[in-house]
C-alpha cells in the first residue's frame, strides 16, 4: 500500500514540477557522466557512443530526469550481469535525443525480474510522460534494452 501511495505522490509530482531550457549537449555530458560514475562504482563498464554533433536545446527538470537515471542504473545492478558491458547509444533522430541502453540480465533474475513489482519502470514511463517523451523496454536472448526518446526544441543554438 506504501509503495502505491507513493507512486501516486510522485506522478502528481511529476505533472507539476516545472520544465527549464538546457544546452543539450551539456545535459547529456553530465547524464552520461552520472550514469559512468554509478555504473562503474558497482564493478559495471560501460560503452557508451554518441552520434550526436549538432548543438540542441532540450527542456527537463534535472531533479526527474536524475531520478529517472538513477532507477535505470539501480535497475542494471540490480538485474544485470557485470561480466559483459552495458553498452549507451545517444543519438538525434527526428527531433528526439534518444538514449539506447542494454545490458545483460544475470541468468538468475530473467524469471525473477519478470514477477518483479515494475515499480521502477513505472517511474521511469512517469518523469518521461511529464518530460513529454517516451520509454519503452524489453529483454530479449537474455539482454534487457531500454528506449528513452527525449523531446528536443526546433532550431538550433
Amino acid at each position: 500500500r506504501r509503495l502505491t501511495d507513493d507512486l501516486f505522490t510522485f506522478e502528481e509530482n511529476c505533472r507539476t514540477l516545472p520544465l527549464d531550457t538546457y544546452d543539450g549537449q551539456e545535459l547529456l555530458r553530465q547524464v552520461i557522466s552520472n550514469i559512468t560514475n554509478f555504473l562503474t562504482s558497482n564493478r559495471f563498464r560501460l560503452e557508451y557512443t554518441s552520434f550526436v554533433s549538432q548543438p540542441f536545446r532540450m527542456r527537463a527538470n534535472v531533479t526527474l530526469l536524475m531520478r529517472l537515471i538513477d532507477n535505470i542504473c539501480a535497475n542494471i545492478v540490480k538485474h544485470g550481469s557485470p561480466s559483459q558491458p552495458v553498452e549507451l547509444t545517444a543519438s538525434v533522430e527526428e527531433d528526439f535525443l534518444v538514449l539506447r541502453e542494454s545490458n545483460a540480465v544475470l541468468r538468475k533474475t530473467v524469471k525473477t525480474a519478470a514477477g518483479d513489482s515494475g515499480y521502477g519502470l513505472v517511474i521511469c514511463e512517469d518523469v518521461m510522460s511529464a518530460l513529454g517523451g517516451s520509454v519503452s523496454h524489453g529483454t530479449e536472448g537474455g539482454r534487457f534494452c531500454i528506449v528513452l526518446r527525449f523531446p528536443i526544441l526546433p532550431g538550433r543554438e
